[in-house]
């Protein structure tokens, strides 16, 4: 992986494995120059990025040092890079962070979180009060599969569980399967549990109607926020 953000892409593309290259500099080049030493690094399907940059740090300063110490004789088998295999990483901002439950599977979805989960928060709208909606936490999708949620649900739909005292879900219905998320931040209200959010928000009365929505406004569904 080739750019600014090859930690980033390798955990939101899924990629069981990684690795740290040692490579000659090229004068106003980037990335080009022959590669001297190449160690690879797993990445657990659980693995989040500060634990992978951490990993990666070192054993990057180890191998750095072993080719320091050994440099002409990894010079001498030195190999050059084949430009058609390079896949590019290049350096991401917040849009990165947009989720669309119609378009994105819940392992897309908890691989983007993975991935970016100390830079920015995962976003959408609660679709009843169109409101941006950021999410701190969102759990492996194994950890709900045996749950057997309806299939049929539209993307974006939204229930809670109360599988016993100590775990509650807040799960959504994802183009491909449901993930469940916590530590919600609904507007600039302050983080809220998913039993909190299923409390104010699930729970409607049906005396009093939902504040209009351009989205569908009579089921309770996340949606996506409009980029700005």
């Amino acid at each position: 992986l080739r750019g600014a953000a090859p930690i980033i892409y390798a955990i939101k593309q899924g990629l069981p494995e990684t690795g740290i290259t040692i490579m000659k500099i090229k004068p106003k080049k980037f990335d080009v120059g022959e590669m001297l030493a190449q160690e690879r690094i797993e990445i657990p399907r659980d693995m989040l990025r500060s634990d992978l940059t951490h990993k990666m740090a070192i054993l990057g300063s180890d191998l750095v040092c072993q080719v320091v110490e050994n440099l002409e004789a990894y010079e001498k088998t030195a190999t050059v890079q084949d430009n058609s295999e390079a896949t590019l990483a290049p350096v991401v901002n917040k849009s990165i962070a947009f989720i669309d439950f119609h378009k994105q599977s819940n392992y897309e979805i908890y691989n983007l979180w993975r991935s970016v989960h100390d830079i920015v928060k995962l976003r959408c709208k609660w679709g009843p009060t169109n409101t941006v909606t950021r999410f701190k936490v969102v759990h492996p999708p194994w950890h709900i599969e045996h749950l057997q949620l309806d299939s049929a649900k539209l993307p974006g739909e939204t229930v809670f569980l109360k599988v016993n005292k100590k775990q509650n879900f807040l799960c959504i219905k994802c183009r491909d399967g449901w993930i469940a998320v916590d530590e919600i931040m609904y507007g600039k209200r302050k983080v809220m549990s998913s039993r909190d959010f299923a409390n104010g928000f699930l729970r409607i009365d049906k005396t009093k109607p939902l504040p209009p929505s351009e989205n569908n406004n009579s089921i309770a569904m996340f949606v996506k926020d409009e980029e700005t």
